[in-house]
């Protein structure tokens, strides 16, 4: 997780957007150079950097500004592992900084390219502290604004269908259905954001509820709202006919 725009003070290394060297913010932080932090999962790194055990709350405006940015290695790293020595309440060892940070200056002087260590804030994750040696093996794979990953824009369905409709229609062609099309409040522009989004659709021969579950499943993550894949037969059958005849192709 890091700040979608640098700020003037930012340390740029290798797509990573830093703190200035010297502050020594973090429990791992060196004097002379700067100190990247990593997470083993995006939870983790909501955790760790946004939504940490005392924070209850976060602006719409302050999540904006961040972005989600995954990385992966392009050598071997050399890690000192910590992992081992995790407490019950490992929010307790970060507040020991003086002597986190000296061990960070030992493994460096061992040459060693960083520290994996337990999350404080996600039970049974990790995290990775990389000096500049092991920021040198990373490759940036991909960097998302926060609130695109997780659908933090308020939407209504209508909208994110209009948004994704070619992608609706090629998911329901990898999960053995025909003729999506729309029906209820999103077809009629009364939906609000909360609403549910009814879409009905015709199985194929060799269609399973294996298949219609993993399609809502799937539409739910790409348009971020509920969901509800039918089809004509899950339909009630005193206002079967009339769904079918309103239902509108996507």
């Amino acid at each position: 997780m890091q700040l979608t725009h640098a700020r003037k003070t930012s340390v740029r290394i290798n797509g990573l957007l830093l703190a200035p060297t010297g502050l020594q913010s973090g429990r791992f932080c060196l004097p002379s150079e700067a100190t990247a932090y990593l997470a083993d999962s995006e939870h983790t790194g909501l955790y760790e950097s946004i939504f940490r055990r005392d924070v209850h709350s976060r602006s719409l405006d302050d999540l904006a500004r961040k972005s989600l940015v995954t990385f992966a290695t392009k050598g071997h790293l050399r890690l000192a592992d910590m992992r081992a020595l995790a407490e019950h309440y490992p929010v307790r060892q970060a507040q020991r900084v003086a002597i986190t940070q000296a061990f960070a200056q030992e493994c460096r002087a061992q040459q060693l390219d960083g520290i994996v260590y337990a999350s404080a804030q996600h039970p049974l994750h990790a995290c990775i502290a990389l000096f500049a040696s092991g920021m040198a093996q990373l490759k940036k794979v991909s960097s998302l604004p926060l609130v695109n990953r997780f659908k933090l824009h308020p939407m209504r369905p209508s909208q994110a269908l209009s948004q994704h409709r070619d992608a609706v229609c090629q998911a329901a062609a990898r999960y053995r259905v025909s003729n999506p099309r729309v029906f209820g409040s999103a077809l009629h522009g009364h939906d609000v954001e909360g609403s549910d989004l009814d879409l009905l659709v015709d199985p194929l021969p060799g269609t399973t509820l294996f298949d219609l579950g993993g399609l809502q499943d799937e539409l739910q993550t790409l348009l971020g709202v509920s969901v509800d894949v039918l089809t004509p037969k899950d339909l009630p059958a005193k206002f079967r006919d009339a769904v079918v005849q309103e239902a509108r192709p996507l």
